[in-house]
């Protein structure tokens, strides 16, 4: 097993892009999408890089990324963001808005938003 220290994980994908197994990951207390390199037992092998920043966008503009997926195709890149508080309570209106993102080499470019 493995661990990161001082990271609050919250949202999480592995998968292999190009032949790196990865880990990518939104963060509880920013807007931002991280990326960690795995090892072929699934043990981490770097530290969380950014790659992708939703911050400023959407109705809110600080939404976290609560879940990672990829299209049917896996040529595009689905973040879903939401408000998050730091709390337990259910919110009574829970928004969620669409991120589209594609990869142009090392790059992710966003596509579009839906809300």
């Amino acid at each position: 097993m493995d661990s990161l220290i001082s990271f609050d994980a919250y949202g999480l994908l592995a998968l292999e892009i190009d032949g790196q197994d990865l880990l990518l990951s939104g963060c509880a207390r920013n807007s931002n999408m991280y990326e960690i390199k795995l090892n072929k037992k699934g043990g981490f092998n770097s530290d969380p890089k950014e790659v992708i920043s939703i911050a400023g966008f959407g109705p809110r503009g600080d939404d976290r990324i609560k879940k990672i997926e990829f299209d049917m195709s896996g040529a595009r890149l689905i973040l879903k963001g939401h408000e998050f508080n730091y709390n337990l309570s259910a919110p009574s209106d829970n928004q969620q808005t669409q991120y589209t993102f594609s990869r142009n080499g090392d790059v992710w470019q966003m596509d579009k938003l839906k809300n």
